[in-house]
């Protein structure tokens, strides 16, 4: 066993301490708490006061704001500025009053200047979100609030060009202790070694062990395209995310700070990264940034016509298959495309519900005459049971329409690291039918997207022997193009049932029911206003539609199967009370009108029975009729009494 990797370890650690050229530490800083009440709302709980690194600075269900003016210093003038802040939490950092990055424990490090000009003051202002919506205990011990340490927070200036070799060497050493030939390891470690063997470590200080550095650089890349062992037979496209759950252990007005985080985080590491895509489905995120965050959402415009901010999935939220109605699932793909369309003039194509439970074999045929022609999941792949035996092939619905298919196997919050993403392609079943699989990366769930190290990474890979082919770009143009190159794909029949989230259908059942009271609801306030239309009234157009679309807000699947905290469901329970009572407002007005049409001349008391169903019907009556004894009338099908 060769000894060469404690060898290049230290070295590279020795050049990871060099990344930094000079350092400012910012010890004192002042804070204010709040609560968050409302998607722009909040409840001040103290005033202005000073903190300082290593005090606690909150506890859980609070907001606080973090305020500091900064200058760089003149004589880092030409240097590459950051800011480190190690707090804990969720924030977003403003600049000078505009929303810039996102700050949490995954995203410590914000460039601020490519190269300073030395001088420049800048208005630092970060609001911390902690947790409190929901909170994991340790029933053995005192539930005590958890507190929120001021760990750290500095201003750094950072020599670009140690940097990028750390990375490069870095990169390297963790590729040849990932790959599964030994000849391919050894190869790759003693390339690094000599490489690293050209620069004199004895003083790195000075500008001559820079470039030296850089020199090994090259070295290093040169050694790694000539070793001779063939290309890798896979290829894998990697497309940066951040699966933002609409809500789940948060409510819909900590969703709308999420996307503001992350959106804001994204669009700075577009401007920094030129080869850098982003992907993102959900309308209603979209409507968050636009309203909440409009300096932001500029940027997301300018870079969704660009192609590297790309909208996908095609449907207002990543909906459940398997609770709604037909009728939901065919507005999910109406409202959805239609939003894409009117806003950024797009036509979206590809599917995308990495995070439900489960999916219904009718689908196929919903979202090809919706004009969705591609569809992702990844949550098949987590099956505890049965593990389904393709990853990319032709899903078969039930009248059998055919839409083209591509699983995740694993993670759709891919890390982008060499021994993850050899594990992403064993995993892989269809190597085959079609060897390129798609690699969603950055971290998700709570939101954030990826980081600069993992879009670093995904660069590098591009070149490194013993790894898949890498590439990246639209989404759009992934499924098109592994479309027209795979031939014979294995056909699935049948539903996706999932084997994992058990119990979920059956739970939060008040939350299900007023989901299916008001599709109903809707249904028929639509229907009798299109009629009362013949009659002269006005279709209520906006009014239904706000409604519809709170109905496929609720839909995410994480809030309609009942998976959600109760602070979620407090919320869907107003949102349900009040889209039931302006339905039922706009169908009684429709009736209404109709009914004031009817010719009821003759004799006796008039009445008027509406069927809103597509099939006749007979059943109960029941009516009040002024002076006559308590009863009812039943009536049959031809509307005779019986």
């Amino acid at each position: 066993m060769v000894r060469l990797p404690d060898v290049t370890r230290v070295r590279i650690d020795e050049i990871r301490e060099r990344i930094l050229t000079h350092r400012m530490d910012l010890p004192e800083w002042e804070i204010k708490t709040s609560r968050h009440i409302g998607f722009d709302q909040y409840e001040p709980l103290d005033d202005w006061h000073p903190v300082k690194v290593g005090e606690v600075w909150g506890v859980p269900g609070v907001t606080v704001t973090f305020r500091k003016q900064i200058t760089v210093p003149q004589e880092w003038a030409g240097e590459r500025v950051a800011l480190r802040m190690e707090t804990g939490g969720e924030g977003l950092l403003s600049l000078d009053g505009a929303p810039y990055h996102g700050v949490d424990d995954n995203r410590t490090y914000i460039l601020l200047h490519l190269k300073a000009k030395g001088g420049e003051t800048h208005e630092l202002l970060i609001e911390m979100k902690t947790g409190g919506y929901h909170e994991w205990h340790d029933e053995t011990k005192e539930n005590t609030p958890r507190p929120y340490l001021f760990r750290g927070a500095s201003l750094l200036a950072v020599n670009r060009a140690v940097e990028e070799a750390y990375l490069d060497f870095q990169f390297a050493r963790d590729t040849a202790l990932a790959v599964h030939d030994p000849l391919l390891r050894d190869s790759i470690l003693t390339a690094l070694h000599q490489a690293l063997l050209t620069v004199d470590f004895r003083d790195t200080s000075t500008d001559a062990w820079v470039a030296e550095l850089t020199k090994a650089r090259g070295r290093l890349k040169t050694a790694l395209a000539d070793l001779n062992f063939g290309d890798h037979p896979a290829k894998v496209f990697f497309t940066g995310h951040s699966h933002i759950d609409v809500a789940w252990l948060w409510p819909l007005r900590e969703t709308a700070r999420k996307t503001g985080r992350t959106f804001s985080t994204m669009t700075a590491l577009l401007d920094e990264f030129p080869d850098f895509y982003f992907n993102c489905s959900q309308a209603p995120l979209f409507l968050y940034a636009k309203k909440y965050y409009p300096a932001v959402y500029e940027k997301i415009v300018k870079y969704v016509k660009a192609g590297r901010f790309e909208p996908v999935g095609g449907t207002w939220v990543e909906h459940d298959t398997n609770l709604i109605s037909g009728e939901s699932l065919v507005r999910q793909c109406l409202y959805g495309k239609r939003f894409f369309q009117k806003e950024f003039g797009l036509d979206v194509k590809v599917g995308w519900l990495p995070d439900v439970f489960g999916y219904t074999w009718i689908m196929p045929q919903i979202y090809k005459k919706a004009g969705i022609d591609y569809f992702m999941t990844s949550k098949i792949s987590w099956n505890d049971t049965n593990k389904f035996p393709f990853s990319t092939f032709w899903w078969e619905g039930s009248d059998g329409t055919r839409l083209f298919t591509h699983f995740i196997n694993g993670t759709y919050n891919a890390d982008v690291t060499p021994r993850e993403t050899l594990e992403l392609w064993e995993a892989y079943p269809s190597k085959m039918d079609n060897p390129e699989f798609i690699a969603s990366y950055g971290y998700g769930d709570g939101g954030g997207g990826p980081t600069r190290e993992m879009i670093e990474r995904v660069e590098r890979m591009k070149a490194m022997p013993g790894l898949p082919n890498a590439s990246s770009g639209r989404v759009h143009d992934f499924f098109e193009r592994i479309e027209k190159e795979s031939r014979d794909l294995p056909v699935w029949n049948g539903e996706f049932y999932f084997e994992l989230h058990r119990g979920t259908y059956t739970s939060q059942a008040r939350n299900k029911r007023g989901n299916r009271k008001c599709e109903l609801l809707y249904r028929d306030a639509e229907f009798l206003s299109v009629v009362a239309m013949g009659e002269g009234r006005a279709y209520p157009q906006d009014a239904l539609v706000d409604g519809w679309e709170t109905i496929l807000l609720n839909q995410f699947h994480d809030v309609i199967p009942g998976s959600s905290v109760t602070a979620v469901y407090e919320d869907s329970d107003r949102h349900y009370a009040d889209i039931a009572a302006r339905a039922t407002t706009e169908r009684d007005a429709a009736l209404q009108t109709i009914t004031a049409s009817v010719n009821t001349q003759g004799e006796g008391t008039p009445m008027v029975v509406f069927n809103t169903l597509s099939w006749e019907r007979s059943g109960w009556v029941s009516l009040e009729v002024p002076g006559a004894e308590a009863g009812c009338i039943v009536l049959d099908a031809d509307g005779d009494a019986v």
